[in-house]
């Protein structure tokens, strides 16, 4: 019988290592596997972590996003110690790949998101704005026909004061 560990989300499981070497061997694509955690000269420290987990063996792959480490895909075996077939570590690798395609994606489409509301915001701006201009327009017309037809008035008022003469 194999026991399931549940892990919490609130798990947290940081690595020194990793932040002080900005993902180490990791930020150059490389992959780690692990047959038998006992065999592998661990410090005491990180033997206690791995076995606080149960984990037996485990096998690592990096997932880049535009060719930036973002973060790490572990796939672990708590029953036994396991020999991770090269099939194994390229699989595991197929899928970092395919999440950080993924994660690409998702951060495209959020941007995109962004810049439709950002383009609907101005488009009611200028809507607002072209509303406004037609007001203006109607207000300028109105003033034209007004100082126009007070001209014409003007015009007329002022033939009517001159005297008539005939030649």
């Amino acid at each position: 019988m194999r026991r399931i560990i549940k892990l919490g989300i609130n798990t947290v499981w940081d690595d020194i290592y990793l932040q002080e070497t900005q993902g180490g061997r990791y930020r150059h694509n490389e992959t780690f596997a692990v047959d038998d955690i006992y065999q592998m000269g661990f410090d005491p420290c990180h033997i206690e972590v791995l076995e606080q987990f149960h984990i037996k063996a485990f096998a690592i792959a990096p997932i880049f996003v535009r060719q930036k480490l973002w973060g790490l895909l572990a796939a672990y075996q708590h029953s036994e110690s396991r020999h991770w077939n090269s099939s194994d570590i390229k699989f595991l690798s197929q899928i970092a790949a395919q999440m950080g395609v993924a994660l690409q994606q998702a951060e495209l489409v959020a941007q995109t998101q962004q810049q439709a509301a950002d383009l609907l915001k101005v488009l009611d701006e200028l809507h607002a704005t072209g509303q406004q201009k037609q007001f203006l327009l109607k207000v300028v017309d109105k003033m034209r026909k007004a100082l126009t037809f007070s001209g014409h008035d003007r015009d007329r008022h002022v033939e009517e004061s001159l005297p008539y003469s005939e030649d």
